[in-house]
């Protein structure tokens, strides 16, 4: 295999699991919206039981189609970047992000529910801007300035 199919390959590789996820967000959103279903209580709850729940599910589930595809981008982007740009370190990095940025959720925000990926996205960005000021990567700051610029928008 010459350099370029193994590039290819990488790049797939990186494309699998954001795509599985992205596409899971996209056909939960369309039940709960054809059946309208209220989402809250798949949400983050701070400080009681009920709503650590709400850790685990609360980025798959958005308030409405504007929500989502606010989110889908930039979560889309962020995975695909660290997975390709730092496939040793992706999963485990990406799932610490996932659970720590929802426990952050349910220890200090304010007590109502809390849905969508927006922490878990400023995560993934967070994690590309560091490890580019650690590795002194200008393209990995490039690369998260731009989705920054893009999401805070």
């Amino acid at each position: 295999m010459n350099e370029a199919e193994i590039e290819k390959k990488h790049l797939i590789h990186s494309l699998v699991i954001p795509s599985i996820f992205s596409i899971l967000m996209i056909l939960i959103h369309g039940y709960v919206s054809f059946y309208n279903i209220d989402v809250a209580k798949w949400g983050v709850y701070p400080r009681e039981n009920f709503g650590f729940m709400g850790v685990f599910t609360a980025p798959f589930v958005h308030s409405g189609w504007e929500h989502l595809f606010s989110n889908l981008p930039p979560f889309f982007i962020a995975s695909v970047m660290i997975i390709y740009f730092y496939p040793k370190i992706a999963y485990q990095s990406i799932l610490i992000i996932y659970v720590l940025t929802g426990i952050l959720v349910w220890i200090i925000a304010r007590q109502v529910y809390h849905i969508g990926a927006s922490g878990v996205v400023y995560g993934l960005i967070a994690f590309i801007a560091w490890s580019g000021i650690f590795r002194r990567n200008r393209r990995s700051l490039a690369l998260a300035t731009i989705i920054i610029v893009l999401y805070g928008g």
